[in-house]
């Protein structure tokens, strides 16, 4: 079976980071996010990216809805702070990537086996 892998070089593997570190906890501001990240990087010896990469990164996969605006707060100095959580969108595909289809599909019931294909039909990816 072919693993379809929607992120790619380097921004694919910020990408990754970005959703380990919002996986271990949320929701979390940009900075926390580069501060987790910088740690996971210097665990695996890897160079940790700066901070306006992840900055946009983040703001990038909010645009196309891989992460989600959880709250803002409002610093002392009148300056909004945005605090991001994963979408349901990667946390499903998180749980796909690590399910075995055929044991799924042999645990379905008929009425969710349905309901499933009512939800594929409507994005129209089921003829």
């Amino acid at each position: 079976m072919v693993k379809i892998k929607p992120f790619t070089g380097k921004a694919g593997r910020l990408t990754l980071l970005i959703f380990e570190a919002l996986d271990a906890e949320s929701p979390l501001n940009p900075y926390k996010i580069w501060r987790r990240i910088s740690i996971l990087c210097k665990k695996r010896g890897l160079t940790a990216p700066y901070l306006h990469m992840v900055t946009r990164r983040v703001r990038y996969l909010a645009t196309k809805g891989y992460l989600k605006l959880s709250y803002t707060e409002r610093k002392e100095s009148g300056q909004e702070v945005k605090f991001y959580e994963l979408s349901t969108k990667v946390r499903l595909a998180k749980w796909l990537e690590e399910t075995d289809l055929e044991n799924f599909v042999a645990s379905v019931t008929e009425a969710d086996a349905i309901s499933i294909l009512r939800a594929l039909k409507k994005e129209g990816n089921v003829p």
